[in-house]
């Protein structure tokens, strides 16, 4: 069993090594796609250039791998022959890898850009199979409000402000119905026929004033004539014991009750006064202070209303669904513009101006603004480009795939050294870091400093962290 096995192994080793003996060509079909794939000479969307000039992270990593796949092999093929085409789409990508020039034994075919690796594609091209992913995209936000508008700021301080109030109000209802029948109950019942301090006048002193009991129907008259004065004395002293409890609640200075249970409530009322008031304060200060963050940092998702429209890439359907998926599971009301290209997309953004925000892979929307950023200003979109900033949020993970025909006898052999280069920690860090950090392209940075919109923002920003420190220092 182990001879016959050893057997099979050794023929299957040395027909791959036939096939790849006979391997003379290397194509790799790729978008132009700043800053993962790109042939400088490119002016049009389709082109041609050799891997050697090639740029981008895509195209570092397919130079790495392919250099290691060729060491294994006989030297019939060399890394700097390998062909790169510029084609105009990922299903233009698809169609070509499975021509007749990629069926053909003496080349080897790979669909090297920002292919995203989702079930679809695996449907719709069976005939191809993934790499290794190579790299996680993350998807992210352009928006031409680098800040949130100032109406909303203004919006969102009023609504907190009500809120702050409308609690207090209702807590000192709520308290003040509690402790007025107490302080009437405490200083009526405790004096019995003393004159409290909240009845101006005694009911004794009113009898006597009129002579007295009376017989017959004067004393009739006189009994209910003293019953209806009575209940209005107590309806006053009511009264005066209601504007006594109100007052001192509110800091208004009042002669203590005779009662000593009454004359209790009066540091009770002082304490909750006091008690209100800071949680006041620093509840209007929490607020000024995350309005002031706020009005700094770029806008979410779920920050856009009605009036804004999100444009996306149809032909990236892993961002289109999230978007829709998103709006739909959190009952968000923007519009969705779908454009039929990227190209289109970021068109319809700068140039046209159809929208407000994009939703797209995170390197693709820094190598969009860079590239603007290094051409000649035009009047119709470098406005929109120094106000534009990408959000701080990470939104969703797209991970980059790579596509080969899964019956090439190399397809094992790259995928194995694909791999390699992604576990390769010191080429991650010499070659590919400048892909990953967070450098000028971020246009959040130029937030156009001519725009009155910019000093809009940025007033705002600083009244409300000048109002956060005053009333934080109040009490």
């Amino acid at each position: 069993v182990w001879a016959k096995s050893s057997s099979l192994i050794i023929g299957f080793i040395e027909s791959i090594m036939v096939v790849a003996a006979a391997m003379s060509r290397i194509i790799i079909f790729s978008l132009k796609a700043v800053p993962l794939s790109n042939c400088p000479s490119c002016i049009n969307v389709e082109c041609n250039c050799s891997l050697k000039q090639a740029t981008g992270l895509t195209m570092d990593v397919m130079r790495k791998t392919l250099d290691e796949v060729l060491k294994t092999l006989p030297d019939k093929v060399q890394i700097d022959n390998a062909e790169v085409r510029m084609l105009a789409s990922t299903r233009a990508i698809g169609e070509a890898l499975n021509s007749n020039d990629c069926s053909r034994s003496d080349t080897m075919c790979i669909g090297a850009a920002a292919i995203s690796i989702t079930g679809d594609r695996l449907n719709k091209y069976p005939h191809l199979s993934f790499l290794v992913s190579y790299y996680t995209s993350h998807g992210r936000l352009l928006t031409s409000e680098a800040t949130p508008r100032a109406s909303k700021i203004i919006s969102g301080l009023a609504n907190s402000f009500g809120l702050v109030l409308l609690g207090m109000v209702l807590f000192s209802i709520f308290f003040l119905l509690i402790m007025i029948p107490l302080v009437w109950c405490f200083e009526m019942l405790q004096h019995g026929d003393e004159i409290p301090i909240f009845t101006p006048a005694e009911l004794k002193r009113e009898t006597e004033a009129v002579g007295g009991e009376m017989p017959g129907r004067v004393a009739a008259l006189q009994r209910s004539l003293t019953a209806k004065f009575e209940t209005c004395k107590l309806l006053q002293s009511f009264g005066l014991a209601a504007r006594w409890t109100l007052g001192v609640f509110l800091g208004s200075s009042f002669d203590m009750p005779r009662s000593p249970l009454a004359s209790g409530m009066h540091p009770i009322l002082t304490m909750v006064r006091q008690f209100v008031m800071l949680v006041a304060s620093a509840t209007v200060t929490a607020i000024f202070t995350q309005f002031a963050i706020s009005s700094l940092t770029t806008p979410k998702l779920e920050d856009f209303t009605a009036a804004d429209t999100v444009c996306t890439n149809k032909a990236s359907t892993a961002n289109t669904n999230f978007v829709a998926r998103t709006k739909a599971e959190k009952r968000l009301h923007f519009e969705i513009f779908p454009c039929e290209t990227r190209q289109d997309m970021f068109d319809k953004y700068f140039n046209e101006q159809r929208c407000n925000v994009i939703f797209y892979d995170d390197l693709l929307l820094r190598g969009e603004l860079k590239r603007r950023q290094n051409q000649q200003p035009q009047d119709n979109w470098d406005l929109r480009l120094k106000r534009s900033g990408l959000g701080d949020e990470k939104l969703s993970f797209d991970p980059y795939g790579m596509w080969m025909n899964s019956s090439h006898s190399l397809y094992a052999v790259v995928n194995q050294k694909l791999i390699d280069v992604a576990r390769d920690l010191k080429f991650r860090d010499e070659t590919l870091s400048q892909y990953f950090k967070e450098d000028f392209a971020d246009g959040s940075q130029t937030a156009g400093l001519e725009s009155p919109s910019f000093w809009q923002d940025f007033f705002v920003g600083a009244v409300a962290i000048a109002l956060s420190v005053l009333v934080g220092t109040s009490i």
